[in-house]
């Protein structure tokens, strides 16, 4: 360490001996804990009140009773056709494209190349692509309403080792400057 850094090193310090040090110290240790004891009885909270040990938020979970290829194959189709309605009815907010999300993923177990053959179905289906662990399916409705149209951008990826969907997002698409 250079005699600068020593100099700053030994201000620092004698800033923080005396009363006023350790009340600061002290405070620091304090608010410390007060967050760590509030975050722990959230989760506690939070435990109790959803009646599980885990976190159910943390994974998605299947409830479906359907065999996953069955599920896929009827599950990703209504999805499509549900996401067509509501892009073509130029909704104000994209909360309705949010809430058939949460309706329909996640899908488990789908064969890859038929849930491709049903996007390109859509006509919003913007493109396919092949990623490292997965593939990536896009639709998108900018400009179906008028040029000055953002529309939504929506995509799917579905994981190459299991079929399984993976981070399905929708976004409101920036205005064309």
């Amino acid at each position: 360490m250079n005699t600068r850094g020593r100099d700053k090193l030994r201000a620092v310090s004698a800033t923080n001996r005396g009363p006023a040090g350790v009340w600061r110290a002290l405070a620091g240790l304090l608010i410390g804990c007060v967050v760590a004891f509030h975050s722990t009885s959230l989760d506690a909270q939070s435990e109790h009140e959803t009646g599980a040990s885990e976190k159910s938020w943390i994974f998605a979970e299947n409830s479906s009773s359907a065999a996953p290829d069955q599920e896929c194959a009827t599950r990703f189709p209504a999805f499509i056709r549900e996401l067509d309605t509501l892009l073509a009815s130029d909704s104000p907010t994209i909360y309705p494209v949010h809430d058939s999300l949460n309706k329909y993923f996640p899908v488990v177990g789908c064969d890859i190349r038929e849930a491709i053959e049903a996007a390109r179905k859509s006509q919003f289906f913007l493109h396919a692509a092949e990623e490292t662990i997965y593939y990536v399916v896009v639709f998108d409705s900018r400009g179906f309403a008028g040029r000055s149209d953002p529309g939504f951008h929506v995509q799917i990826a579905f994981l190459k080792a299991s079929g399984n969907s993976w981070l399905p997002s929708a976004n409101i698409n920036l205005r064309y400057r």
